[in-house]
Formats: structure tokens, C-alpha cells, sequence
């Protein structure tokens, strides 16, 4: 796994500039790459499918709310959820549903 210094000097390396020594070096080059850093790593890790990120939960039908038309249950998506990978009824994921819409927190 790459590290931030080693992120930070291909990008300096690719842009012509000299390589940091730490990330504590006050120049300029390392302000402007602190000003991006947070807003790229988050865009990245949104992006990917990453393994280390996904786990496998059982979640419930809400007692509280009942679907207006079309479905029978709503189940509340957790507060850490980022994105679903597949739903399944079955713990082995297989078959996965494939008409399951998101919406409303649910």
C-alpha cells in the first residue's frame, strides 16, 4: 500500500518538481498538495470496489415504515453505508435481487 509522501513525489515527480523529505517541509508544492489531498482520497475510495471496505450485513425490515405501493418492506440503510454491492435473501449472496430501489434512507 502506497503511503502519502509516496503519493505526494510521483505527483511532484510528474509536475517537474523536487521530491519532499517529509511531509512536514514547508514549501509551497506540499501546501498545494494538502489543499487537494482529503478531496482526492475521498473521491477514490468512493470509486473503488475496495475489498478491505465491504462487509456482509443483515439488516431487518423497518417495523415503523411501510412502503406506499410496490413493495412490501423498507429496510433502513445503515448511517456508515457508502454504496450496496449486492442484495440477496440468503446469506450466501447468491441468487442477488436485482429490483431492490434506494431511496429516502431506505
Amino acid at each position: 500500500m502506497t503511503d502519502k509522501l509516496t503519493q505526494y513525489n510521483e505527483a511532484l515527480g510528474l509536475l517537474g518538481e523536487r521530491r519532499l523529505g517529509s511531509l512536514t517541509e514547508a514549501r509551497e508544492p506540499r501546501r498545494v498538495l494538502d489543499d487537494y489531498w482529503q478531496s482526492s482520497f475521498d473521491a477514490c475510495m468512493l470509486e473503488g470496489l475496495w475489498k478491505f471496505a465491504k462487509r456482509v450485513v443483515q439488516i431487518d425490515a423497518s417495523a415503523t415504515l411501510k412502503p406506499g405501493f410496490g413493495f412490501l418492506f423498507a429496510f433502513p440503510i445503515p448511517e456508515d453505508w457508502v454504496r450496496t454491492i449486492i442484495i440477496s435473501t440468503v446469506q450466501t449472496l447468491a441468487p442477488p435481487l436485482t429490483d431492490v430501489p434506494e431511496e429516502a434512507g431506505y
